[in-house]
């Protein structure tokens, strides 16, 4: 989905087959449902702390962006994590769960979505909660949702 004010091209979940969120061996299922979670990081994260896992639940989000850019998701192989100002510009602030537009966005969790921005206190990663649409920082162990973009070419 292309929004016509950032110039950015949105992931669309789906809620087709099954989830991948039990996958400890980074093979997936349909990477685009929408009930997926991952832990902060990935290809980002090498060489940073704290990203130990979270019960049985392994996955950072590398399984989710290589299996998008390997399939050329619409026509491109540009596809990554989306920075916290570029999950803020889809937020809207003006209802609440959820707080996105759901006609552009169908398929929407309520809740926690990574961001790519990490915190100062290099635990800790930022996150949007599209119930409210306010951000906040996590530890980075935690299993959030993960929307991705790219930048049209």
């Amino acid at each position: 989905m292309k929004d016509n004010h950032t110039g950015l091209v949105w992931e669309v979940k789906t809620d087709d087959g099954s989830k991948d969120n039990d996958t400890t061996d980074n093979t997936h299922t349909n990477i685009h449902h929408k009930g997926n979670r991952y832990r902060w990081g990935g290809k980002t994260a090498l060489g940073k702390s704290y990203l130990d896992k979270e019960g049985t639940y392994n996955n950072d989000w590398t399984g989710l962006v290589d299996g998008t850019n390997t399939a050329n998701l619409c026509g491109d192989n540009n596809w990554r994590v989306p920075t916290l100002e570029e999950l803020r510009s889809i937020a809207d602030l003006s209802t609440i769960s959820p707080a996105i537009d759901s006609h552009y966005f169908p398929n929407i969790v309520v809740g926690n979505f990574w961001s790519s921005s990490p915190h100062a206190l290099y635990y800790y990663a930022w996150r949007l909660n599209f119930n409210d649409g306010y951000d906040g920082f996590d530890n980075r162990y935690h299993n959030y949702y993960v929307r991705l973009v790219r930048s049209e070419q």
